[in-house]
């Protein structure tokens, strides 16, 4: 977990937001040319499958909540009662982001409990309308608080990232 987190926090302030962009895991970083049909560019999906380290071949937000919900082939969703941990992910069926530091206070469906998180996301223009407290001046891969899952989404484990 430790690992998805370093990969996500190294991708801040890079590239452009295109869908479908995002480079291969074993690529230099996330807008590499190697694997990506849109180099310098990544999206939300692009940006976790790299902080993940897995090849990419789910397009979109909604494969993972569907594995994570049915087959669990790569993904599960985190029970009520299990911890969420940096590592895991923040995904609704338009977007996902890497929870990159579950700050000491966090209580799962609390009160406000999106500002007690730091969220690894890539994402276009939206960043100026979302009232997000935004780590990053630049670039699409930007560390936020989880304000944009706070009404809908789910919590979900790569069944491949351990401790």
């Amino acid at each position: 977990a430790a690992e998805v987190v370093r990969r996500a926090l190294a991708q801040r302030g890079t590239g452009v937001y295109e869908l479908g962009g995002g480079a291969r895991f074993d690529a230099p970083n996330v807008v590499d040319a190697l694997g990506n049909r849109f180099p310098g560019h990544v999206d939300c999906t692009g940006l976790v499958a790299y902080a993940g380290a897995y090849r990419r071949i789910w397009e979109n937000a909604t494969a993972i909540i569907d594995d994570a919900v049915g087959a669990q082939r790569r993904f599960a969703v985190v029970p009520r009662g299990t911890p969420v941990r940096a590592g895991d992910l923040l995904v609704t069926r338009t977007h996902a982001g890497v929870i990159v530091e579950v700050l000491p206070g966090f209580t799962r469906g609390g009160p406000g409990w999106w500002r007690q998180l730091r969220v690894a996301q890539s994402a276009g223009q939206s960043y100026g309308r979302m009232p997000e407290a935004v780590e990053d001046a630049r670039g699409s891969v930007r560390v936020t608080n989880a304000y944009r899952w706070r009404k809908a989404g789910y919590f979900v484990r790569m069944l491949h990232v351990t401790d």
